[in-house]
């Protein structure tokens, strides 16, 4: 098997990845709102294990529980904590 075409994409997609993260971080940094970079680095770490783990659950590792609430446990951490309105349907 021949692995050269997917692992150009991989690597083309995490260039891309990288450069959007760091055209974010520095507009952050010119609107003085360093405050938010953290909500952008725990983004990056909730992708980076979500990736991880269904890499795993791929190759066969039935681990689906782990999986699920590890992506929700960063997903969680990546979102602002403010309280959502709940909107009624009649």
């Amino acid at each position: 098997m021949n692995f050269l075409p997917g692992s150009i994409m991989g690597f083309r997609e995490g260039l891309e990845a990288f450069l959007i993260i760091v055209i974010i971080l520095r507009y952050l940094t010119k609107i003085d709102q360093n405050k938010l970079k953290i909500k952008v680095y725990q983004g990056c770490i909730a992708g980076i294990f979500s990736q991880f783990f269904l890499v795993l659950d791929y190759l066969h590792l039935k681990n689906m529980e782990l999986l699920i609430l590890t992506t929700f446990y960063f997903t969680k951490l990546s979102t602002f904590q403010q309280p959502c309105s709940v909107i009624k349907m009649e």
